[in-house]
């Protein structure tokens, strides 16, 4: 479990003994970059979202477009490349079986989702917290 909230983003994020906070000061700082710099790239990222999921996006022209956008996932990491894994055994599930897409956009699907992320955020944010305050205590 501690492994995927560190894929998430949370715990794992920061911690006491890694290096970064035994090397730089004032530890306040260190701890505020580490929490800033993903807090940043967690608000561009939707608009870059949005952008490339508009219709007149270069994503959204093509029939294969979307797969060339996924594709630099493949050499980002283990973890690009599983989620680019995902998204195509999507893909074919939902062209074998338009049922699945229409109950997936559902409304309750979608506030299950929403309740997931919001569990995975505070989960996350407690353990960056934690860590936060080992780090400073």
């Amino acid at each position: 479990m501690t492994l995927f909230f560190g894929l998430v983003g949370g715990a794992g994020l920061i911690g006491p003994s890694a290096v970064d906070f035994t090397l730089l000061s004032p530890l306040a700082l260190a701890v505020a970059l580490f929490v800033v710099i993903p807090a940043a790239y967690g608000a561009a990222m939707p608009w870059i979202a949005e952008r490339l999921l508009r219709e007149d996006s270069i994503l959204r022209r093509g029939r294969w477009a979307w797969i060339v956008g996924l594709v630099p996932l493949a050499f980002a990491n283990l973890v690009g490349a599983l989620v680019l894994l995902v998204a195509l055994v999507v893909w074919a599930v939902g062209r074998s079986a338009p049922s699945l897409v229409e109950a997936w956009r559902s409304t309750v699907v979608a506030w299950l989702g929403r309740a997931a992320l919001v569990a995975v955020a505070f989960a996350s944010a407690s353990g960056l917290v934690r860590d936060g305050i080992d780090i400073l205590g």
